[in-house]
């Protein structure tokens, strides 16, 4: 299982636990444009202004849906790209230095950093 795929699980357990199905519908109508961070920061700053435009328009959040959505993405819009561009920028790096047992350890860190977080940021 990838570190990202660990990142969603714990997202999903969190946020299933506190806010129940409300909540995970709201980060499965996010996902899409939590998608657009690793593509471009450029491509995703622009979508903040309309996320609720999108979200409502183009994916179909319901008025119960949407203040979750909104929360979530200002989180993930927040914190993704000094994480996402990090991890890759670092471990990329140690990797092709042959320094693979690093690279593991520091995406580790990330992963339980995220696992604390998400309680924390709720």
């Amino acid at each position: 299982m990838s570190i990202s795929g660990i990142y969603n699980m714990a997202d999903s357990y969190f946020i299933g636990k506190y806010t129940g199905t409300i909540g995970l519908t709201a980060i499965s109508i996010a996902n899409p444009l939590e998608m657009l961070l690793p593509v471009s920061v450029i491509e995703a700053l622009l979508t903040v202004p309309a996320m609720e435009w999108i979200l409502t328009n183009i994916l179909g959040a319901s008025d119960e849906v949407l203040p979750h959505a909104l929360a979530y993405l200002r989180v993930i819009f927040a914190f993704t790209p000094i994480g996402y561009y990090l991890t890759t920028t670092v471990v990329g790096s140690l990797r092709i230095e042959n320094k693979a047992q690093w690279a593991m350890w520091l995406e580790t860190a990330a992963a339980l950093i995220n696992i604390i977080g998400d309680p924390i940021l709720m």
